[in-house]
């Protein structure tokens, strides 16, 4: 709740911008400033920086509640279309990371792109796609719409309204990847997001962190990771990653493995792991290997 913007904190626009050009940019930012240098910059006495500090410390404190309403409260849970899993999981959960694994070519795009038009199908809603490995597909899109709705897309507006609501993200780099999450907030409000996808986290280090750089790579992870939850939680929306899978030799043979390592895997909640029920075959599965 820290990280969250000033601008989300109903701050007068002469105060906003004597903050922001001391590089007073969130709540974090705010509450680590000293008192007496926030009343020299804004010009106030001290009473009236104590008063600017509580209202902006009970916008972002949590809101005591009960379990039971935090059993009951409705939140926004996307549902897969896979009726099993529907069933067992009751869809998506909205303030998680949910990671889809598996090797290439199981169809973790296909499901991504099935996540963005079961949004907007069902509920009007928006999809941000972080799409780093550039195999965001238009045209597969709407021919997947087509095919499972015709009724619904049956005309050239019907189109345009699904793909107007759904914002493709292709960073590519590292950093551009990070910057465009620590920017995702003011997207997430003026569109009203209701899922974001990443497709895929393990593209963007694979591509810029080598082998030896095992600390670097974890700790953008972290950070990462820690950037997506934090938007899951604040705006009650489903993060979906994909993964891809990592081949290592054993006694039992060559295994496979979610690629990221273990710390990675702590920082999702929901792991959904895409497999071929027999080697060669067109006969795939979809197996929960964690979930709360």
């Amino acid at each position: 709740m820290a990280a969250r913007t000033l601008k989300r904190c109903h701050l007068s626009d002469p105060i906003l911008s004597i903050l922001s050009k001391h590089e007073i940019l969130t709540c974090k930012d705010l509450f680590l400033t000293d008192v007496f240098h926030l009343q020299e910059l804004l010009g106030a006495s001290l009473g009236e920086v104590s008063a600017l500090l509580t209202a902006v410390s009970h916008l972002i404190a949590p809101i005591p509640q009960s379990c039971l309403h935090l059993e009951t409260a409705q939140a926004h849970t996307i549902h897969t279309g896979l009726l099993e899993l529907d069933r067992a999981m009751g869809g998506l959960p909205p303030g998680s990371i949910t990671e889809l694994v598996g090797q290439p070519g199981m169809g973790k795009t296909q499901l991504c792109h099935t996540l963005c038009l079961l949004n907007y199908t069902h509920s009007h809603g928006h999809t941000v796609y972080i799409d780093t490995e550039g195999c965001f597909c238009v045209p597969r899109l709407v021919e997947m719409a087509r095919t499972r709705f015709p009724q619904t897309y049956s005309s050239e507006d019907d189109f345009v309204a699904l793909t107007s609501n759904i914002t493709i993200l292709a960073p590519a780099t590292a950093p551009e990847f990070m910057h465009q999450l620590l920017n995702l907030e003011h997207l997430l409000i003026t569109h009203h997001v209701s899922l974001v996808i990443v497709d895929s986290i393990a593209a963007v280090v694979c591509r810029d962190f080598a082998n030896t750089e095992i600390p670097q790579r974890q700790e953008f992870l972290t950070k990462a990771a820690a950037v997506l939850k934090r938007l899951s939680l604040s705006f009650g929306l489903p993060v979906i990653v994909t993964n891809h899978v990592t081949h290592f030799p054993s006694t039992a043979g060559t295994q496979s493995v979610p690629a990221l390592g273990n710390t990675w895997s702590h920082c999702i909640n929901v792991r959904l792991v895409l497999e071929e029920q027999l080697a060669g075959t067109n006969t795939r599965y979809l197996r929960v290997a964690k979930a709360p």
